[in-house]
Parts: C-alpha cells; structure tokens; sequence
C-alpha cells in the first residue's frame, strides 16, 4: 500500500497494516491511534485493538460467552479469519489509500458488532443486522 498521498509528518506506527493484529498487544495498537493524527488511521488502531480485546476477553475466558462451546468456537474463529483476511487483502489493495482505510474501517465496525452479538448469545439479532445491511440504500439497488 502506498501511503504518499497521505503526506504527513505522522509517525512511521500510523502507516504499518497487520496481516495478524492480534499478535499485537491492544496497549501498542491504542498507543498508535493516540498518536496518529489522521481520523482514519487513528480509528483503524483504535479497530484493530478492540478485535485484539474481543479475541482476548473471549479467547482466554470462555465461560464469558453464553453459548454452546461449539457455537462459541465457530463464531470466535470466523471473526478471526474475517479479520485475518480483512487485513492481508488490504497489503494487496492497489486503489486509492483513503478508500481503503475507510473499507477496512468498515469491516472492522460490522466484523466487531456482530461477532459481540453472536458471543453474547444474540445469533437472532446478527442475522438481522446481516440482512439489513445487503438491504439497498435510500432506494438505491446495488
């Protein structure tokens, strides 16, 4: 990814992508998005180590989620590879850098939500705010 269109004075952890955030403590991601000075970026750290405390709250500690272990294993896992390939296609993204960060913002708010949702317990209400969102916009088909 080429970050020259983004010409800033900000420091070199502001344009690093992680083909695996979660091997990243979060204190080093929110340390990243403290001092980032681009919106964008500054929310993708602040994703990024939200997903590193969801795998880690979750990951370490079972008995928090209300589901079956099974169920919970599956929706913990396919966050995981969600995020995993949310990340590497991003290292392969050509197109314009802002585009980019916006989309993988995107993905990191929906990835984040649902997986709360299913881990809570809440399958009913993920599957819900799946549908609506393959709903068309303002009267917008896609």
């Amino acid at each position: 990814v080429d970050f020259s269109a983004l010409a800033t004075d900000a420091p070199p952890e502001c344009f690093t992508f992680y083909a695996a955030p979660e091997e990243v403590p979060a204190a080093t991601l929110e340390q990243a998005a403290a001092t980032c000075p681009i919106n964008a970026l500054a929310e993708l750290y602040q994703n990024r180590a939200r997903h590193v405390a969801l795998v880690q709250r979750y990951g370490q500690n079972p008995a928090v989620a209300r589901l079956p272990r099974d169920d919970y294993e599956r929706h913990l896992e396919s966050h995981r590879i969600y995020i995993a390939l949310l990340e590497l296609f991003a290292m392969h993204y050509d197109g314009d850098v802002s585009q980019l960060i916006e989309a993988m913002n995107s993905g990191y708010r929906t990835a984040l939500g649902l997986a709360k949702l299913r881990l809570e317990g809440y399958e009913q209400r993920a599957q819900w705010l799946e549908w609506i969102k393959t709903l068309p916009q303002n009267g917008v088909r896609n």
